[in-house]
């Protein structure tokens, strides 16, 4: 399958960890942008913030599984989170702490897994 994995940039460790044990599974991600982090604010860099948006947008389009892992901050999680309910893909919201932030978290599409390694164990569901 091919994911993509969504979260702030300030987890990138974590998102690259995950995206390392989906390869190790078989797996594939559309886009890793923590291979691509572009420094805030975006304005400071437009053209390379278009480009990462760009392939982002493309990334998540091509995903078979959308992965959001949950933060009390950040932006452009929610941005790629909406784009992936539009798009009608698989979702997986990974951590609870945040749930009363976004009424989107509880459309039908989106399955609330509380860890990174409960979601390991909901894919090899799928």
């Amino acid at each position: 399958m091919k994911f993509y994995i969504a979260s702030r940039t300030k987890r990138a460790g974590l998102v690259r960890r995950l995206s390392e044990k989906l390869r190790k599974s078989g797996h594939s991600t559309t886009f890793d942008w923590t291979e691509q982090l572009i420094g805030q604010p975006c304005d400071k860099d437009p053209r390379r913030a278009t480009r990462i948006a760009k392939l982002a947008l493309a990334g998540i389009k091509k995903c078979d599984v959308f992965v959001l892992i949950t933060d009390r901050a950040g932006t452009g999680m929610h941005a790629e989170f909406g784009i992936a309910l539009a798009e009608n893909k698989k979702i997986f919201v990974v951590g609870n702490k945040h749930l009363h932030t976004n009424i989107f978290f509880f459309y039908p599409k989106v399955k609330i897994v509380d860890s990174v390694s409960v979601l390991l164990e909901e894919i090899k569901k799928i």
